[in-house]
């Protein structure tokens, strides 16, 4: 499996965050409220949440210059590993791409990865098999709510393989008492 900093290395590769640099001299940046298990915002007021943060939210860089950017709509992004899209769902800024990452039958639990905010690419939905870094959408503006910045969330979840498909949605994925959040930093 791909670790979280080989999968941010991927996202400025495809999207040339870095001409004529190395990927690896991006600096990334995230505020607390960006990270996984915070209980605070990142944008507005600066309060908590209703839950604890999911995932973590991907946004704001440097290069060797600097200058601090952040995405906008025309960031694509990349399939983390490869996988088969088992939902796309709504989510207050845009869609949520659903991907099963189990490869086991015998495991009682599924894995699956959450990129949230986005407009899926054509051809990428319920069904679809993904290979890694393949581009499967772009960052969604974010318009409907000008506090918060154009962004990827981004969440690894761990699911009883019963549940099905379409309601493996963000009403389950807040409800710690029926999944398992697993850190992404920690892939």
């Amino acid at each position: 499996m791909t670790s979280f900093s080989d999968y941010l290395n991927s996202v400025a590769r495809i999207n040339s965050l870095a001409p004529s640099m190395s990927v690896s001299d991006i600096v990334w940046f995230f505020h607390c409220g960006m990270v996984f298990s915070s209980p605070h915002k990142w944008w507005a007021d600066f309060r908590t949440r209703r839950t604890a943060h999911e995932g973590i939210d991907i946004t704001w860089y440097a290069v060797n210059n600097g200058q601090i950017r952040q995405f906008d709509e025309n960031i694509m992004i990349p399939a983390m590993n490869n996988g088969r899209v088992v939902n796309v769902c709504d989510n207050f800024l845009g869609k949520t791409i659903i991907v099963d990452q189990t490869y086991s039958e015998l495991t009682e639990t599924r894995l699956v990865f959450a990129y949230a905010h986005v407009v899926p690419e054509k051809g990428i939905g319920k069904g679809s098999f993904l290979q890694k870094n393949q581009v499967i959408a772009k960052i969604c503006n974010t318009r409907r709510n000008p506090l918060l910045v154009p962004h990827l969330h981004f969440s690894c979840i761990e699911v009883e393989r019963h549940v099905p498909f379409n309601r493996l949605d963000w009403d389950l994925f807040t409800s710690p008492a029926k999944v398992n959040l697993i850190n992404p930093v920690f892939l």
